[in-house]
């Protein structure tokens, strides 16, 4: 969380949690001071007494919270994120590569970080006549502090050749709106989602599964053995990744299956690994050395 998102969360709301849990009538108390910072929850924590209990357990979330908001600051992670969102559902080369420079420019954003956002500029714009991914990539080269985060500027590289334009399928991007934009009400009565800066990219699964749901899925991306069985109602949906799902993924697909209730078609989601960014690039980046390494012994063994 970031201090400028004002937290909604007041006294009473805490209050009224804790004595759910443990009997305690606290109603009758009901303090009229408003909780509009981390700082303001920690303390009220360390002073209210009937909290005293439960301070312990309270005490660990806040201090999560506290140390998670101060990487989102010191990191500028929000900034860092709205730039993220901006390549995904954006169609202006000239914005995205103004703020992806100005992000690269900045000494408080980290490499990984900038590394994210470079190979997003790759994927994104890798088509688009006079890109500027040989400056983006000189740029990370110069700013490398060690052998390892040069090895990590490959990465720009390699992911262009793991999910660039010529080996994935279907059009990622699209014209327009595209698979990318907004999906509001994925089926009727379903997952919505408010539009803000930080939370408009909805991941492909997302959008297949919300077309599968609404008997809508494209059979010739998404094609069935059973030619009757697409057209049966469904009850249940499985779903598994080779090369892994993201938690965001996961997420998403626990908020469609709420939404669907309780006499709904359930979604089940698994993958060969569960990835973030950090594992994601060392995932494609082990692969590549791998591959090399194969490739190496081959030559060797016909030179012999």
């Amino acid at each position: 969380m970031n201090s400028s998102l004002k937290l909604t969360l007041t006294t009473t709301g805490i209050l009224e949690k804790v004595s759910k849990t443990s009997s305690i009538n606290i109603k009758k108390k009901r303090p009229a001071k408003k909780i509009d910072t981390i700082q303001d929850m920690q303390r009220f924590v360390e002073q209210y007494p009937e909290l005293k209990t439960f301070q312990g357990n309270v005490s660990k979330h806040v201090t999560v919270m506290v140390e998670m908001n101060r990487r989102v600051k010191e990191e500028r992670l929000m900034a860092v994120s709205e730039v993220e969102q901006n390549l995904a559902c954006d169609h202006s080369h000239g914005k995205a590569l103004e703020e992806v420079m100005k992000m690269l420019g900045d000494s408080k954003v980290s490499f990984r970080r900038k590394l994210c956002l470079a190979s997003l500029y790759h994927l994104r714009y890798e088509k688009q006549r006079g890109n500027s991914m040989a400056t983006i990539r000189s740029v990370l080269k110069d700013q490398a502090g060690s052998s390892e985060e040069h090895r990590l500027v490959k990465f720009c590289d390699e992911i262009i050749r793991y999910a660039g334009a010529k080996v994935r399928g279907g059009d990622l991007y699209g014209s327009g709106r595209g698979i990318f934009s907004i999906m509001k009400n994925v089926f009727s009565g379903g997952l919505s989602e408010i539009e803000n800066v930080y939370t408009r990219y909805k991941p492909v699964l997302i959008t297949a599964l919300g077309s599968l749901l609404k008997n809508k899925l494209d059979t010739n991306e998404y094609p069935f053995m059973d030619a009757v069985a697409s057209k049966k109602d469904i009850d249940q949906i499985f779903v598994y990744v080779i090369g892994g799902v993201t938690y965001q993924e996961a997420a998403l697909v626990a908020e469609l299956n709420k939404s669907t209730g309780p006499s709904g078609p359930k979604i089940v989601l698994g993958g060969s690994y569960i990835h973030n960014s950090t594992s994601f690039m060392k995932d494609i980046l082990g692969m590549t050395e791998e591959k090399e390494g194969a490739e190496h012994v081959i030559d060797m063994k016909a030179e012999m």
